[in-house]
């Protein structure tokens, strides 16, 4: 149901933001202060450490929203009040509450791997290996482009801003604020680096995440399409599309 799909995507949505909030700010607190003062212009899209302090903020907050939302629907309690809060709605009263209780059960149920101490923590440690893959990606290009030096913190700080920065609205898979997103993060940094080379790292470090996630996903959804044609359950390449998806 639409309801236990959306828990999921809360679910995941939620580790995977914190992880990412998570090493930012433990590369920022290891690093050099950074240039609070930057500010940049990419493709008509302007950023600065406002920006980024504002959508971090946002990230924060939802972050805090979706693990209340998550705690909420976990908890006996909490979803004993929604039932008894059900009773005060005037008009269809039998019907409304029947079908919100449906939804609030079918989220609920979404949530279910939540409660199992090992299916979280392999959710978790899955979230910090794909940053880390998106880091180590971002360090190797920028070891390919001559100019640009970046050790591997600031290759974490660069990716965490250049993913957060994308969070504003822009064309599909953020091309441009995504770029932008990197250029504030050297300016930050601090790390000295010609509109060449920087176009070119900037560029080549989304290509090389975006499109072999789009690559994985759309060979997913055929295989997955091919399985139900044959009556397979398709599972293993339904599972390979989300993370195909990540990007998107």
């Amino acid at each position: 149901s639409l309801a236990f799909t959306a828990s999921t995507v809360v679910g995941e949505r939620l580790l995977d933001t914190l992880t990412l909030l998570a090493f930012l700010g433990g590369a920022l607190l290891l690093l050099p202060p950074a240039d609070t003062q930057s500010v940049v212009t990419v493709f008509g899209y302007t950023v600065s450490s406002e920006t980024l302090t504002r959508v971090g903020g946002k990230f924060g907050i939802a972050s805090l929203f979706m693990l209340l939302l998550v705690l909420g629907m976990m908890s006996p309690t909490c979803r004993r009040l929604i039932g008894r809060g059900l009773t005060l709605l005037p008009g269809t009263r039998s019907r409304l509450r029947s079908w919100v209780s449906a939804i609030v059960a079918e989220f609920e149920r979404g949530l279910t791997a939540l409660r199992q101490l090992r299916t979280l923590a392999l959710a978790s440690a899955f979230s910090v290996v794909i940053w880390l893959a998106l880091a180590v990606t971002t360090c190797v290009v920028a070891k390919a482009i001559p100019g640009i030096d970046l050790n591997p913190l600031q290759a974490v700080v660069v990716t965490s801003i250049a993913v957060v920065v994308s969070a504003l609205p822009a064309a599909p898979g953020a091309w441009g604020v995504f770029e932008a997103g990197c250029f504030l993060a050297l300016a930050l940094l601090q790390i000295p680096v010609e509109p060449g080379p920087a176009i070119a790292f900037a560029f080549g470090a989304h290509v090389c995440s975006y499109v072999p996630t789009v690559a994985l996903g759309a060979a997913a959804a055929l295989r997955l399409r091919s399985a139900r044609s044959t009556g397979g359950t398709g599972g293993r390449a339904g599972a390979m599309a989300g993370v195909g998806q990540r990007n998107g």
